[in-house]
């Protein structure tokens, strides 16, 4: 899994090893083994966060549904739940010197859940200095 975002010009990426990934789970291998012998059919929640800039976003899959938490400077700006029902989410906020507008799209016939926007930062002159992004940030 990578994460892609655009700095004019200039294009980095951040790439999430499995071992990060598995850790998201909060069960350990022993623990999970132990659950999936006593349950016939398990289903374990699937979470990332991904860090933009001055954006967080946070996604965690369960039972069908994806909750959206979202973070500008640190501070909570708002989220929702993503459904077969509803599989878009916006939201566009500020916070003091930093805004950010972020969409995500849940693609349940590929498992997949597609992050996209741009986070912003005041310059001390005047005038924004803003990064565009488009991610694939949790698959099922």
């Amino acid at each position: 899994m990578s994460t892609t975002y655009t700095d004019n010009d200039h294009t980095d990426a951040l790439v999430f090893t499995q071992d990060e990934l598995d850790g998201e789970t909060g069960f350990m291998p022993e623990q999970l083994d132990a659950l999936a012998d006593t349950v016939d059919e398990v289903e374990i929640a699937r979470s990332t966060c991904i860090d933009i800039w001055v954006l967080k976003g946070c996604f965690e899959y369960a039972r069908g549904e994806i909750d959206v938490r979202l973070y500008v400077l640190k501070q909570y700006i708002g989220g929702g739940t993503i459904s077969r029902d509803r599989p878009e989410f916006c939201l566009g906020a500020g916070v003091g010197v930093a805004k950010a507008k972020v969409c995500a799209r849940a693609d349940f016939e590929r498992d997949r859940l597609t992050v996209w926007g741009s986070a912003c930062l005041r310059k001390w002159y005047g005038g924004w200095k803003c990064r565009s992004f488009r991610t694939t940030a949790l698959t099922w």
